[in-house]
Parts: C-alpha cells; sequence; structure tokens
C-alpha cells in the first residue's frame, strides 16, 4: 500500500487554528466517504477535540466518538474515532496527526494529513516531520498553503 502524506500550512495565526483546520479536514475527508482516525497528543486534546467537532461550524455533522478500547464502537456509525494511542488495525484509511513526530503507525493509512499551525515551534515540529516522512516513504510530501 502507499501512503501519501499531505501537509496543510496555516499563513496567519488564528484562536485554535489548528484543531479548526483538523475540525475542517475530518469533515471534508467524511464528506467523500472516508474512516478518520485524528491522533491527538493527549486525553485533554481528544476531550478538546470531540467538543469542537460539535460546534467549528453551523450545521454541520461530524459522527466521532473517542477511541475507548473497553467499549468497541462501528465504524460505520462512527467514521471518525479520535484517540491518542496506537489505533487498532481496523484503521487504514485516513490518519489526520496533530503529534509533534510521526506516529510509528502512520504506515498503516493510505493517507496522512498534517495539520500546521502558524507558530514557530509548530513549523520546527512540522518541518522535522515532513523530513522523516520522506525517510520514510522515500518522497517528499504535498503542502497546502492556507
Amino acid at each position: 500500500m502507499t501512503t501519501t502524506v499531505v501537509f496543510y500550512y496555516l499563513e496567519r495565526p488564528a484562536h485554535n487554528g489548528k484543531l479548526r483546520l483538523t475540525c475542517n479536514l475530518a469533515n471534508t475527508a467524511f464528506k467523500r466517504g472516508h474512516k478518520i482516525y485524528l491522533s491527538a497528543n493527549s486525553d485533554q486534546m481528544c476531550r478538546l477535540l470531540d467538543d469542537m467537532l460539535w460546534t467549528f461550524a453551523p450545521n454541520s455533522f461530524v459522527p466521532h466518538v473517542i477511541d475507548d478500547r473497553d467499549n468497541p464502537f462501528d465504524l460505520e456509525q462512527f467514521p471518525v474515532v479520535i484517540g491518542h494511542d496506537k489505533p487498532s488495525e481496523d484503521f487504514n484509511d485516513v490518519l489526520i496527526s496533530l503529534n509533534q513526530e510521526v506516529p510509528e503507525y502512520a504506515r498503516q493509512f493510505r493517507r496522512v494529513m498534517e495539520p500546521v499551525d502558524s507558530s514557530e515551534q509548530d513549523v520546527t515540529f512540522a518541518n522535522r516531520r515532513f523530513s522523516r516522512y520522506t525517510e520514510i516513504f522515500g518522497t517528499e510530501p504535498t503542502k497546502h498553503m492556507l
């Protein structure tokens, strides 16, 4: 399986810009019929994304759930899953990563999306991930400036 990696750079700062971008990316991928794993870096970020997916845009509905290994869920009913651990092998479609490093499980996905805030720190971490993805997959990721 070939993995496509795409970086989405916000050119201007915005309140919760990276998280809003993440919600928009998840919404777009969901509307196109994809199954999405939102890889957060903490329980707190999982809860924040959970809340934001309900409120980020008027009249949008993104069926989602926080990954809980103790309570199985149906991917057909909840095609967007938020978590901060390695996802199950069932996930192989779209990964939206909010991690500072490339997740070791990125290879199991067909597409990886990397939202990047305009802050210097986030851009620095993104540049490292960009280089790492190039090493892992042998091709440079695509960049989109927003």
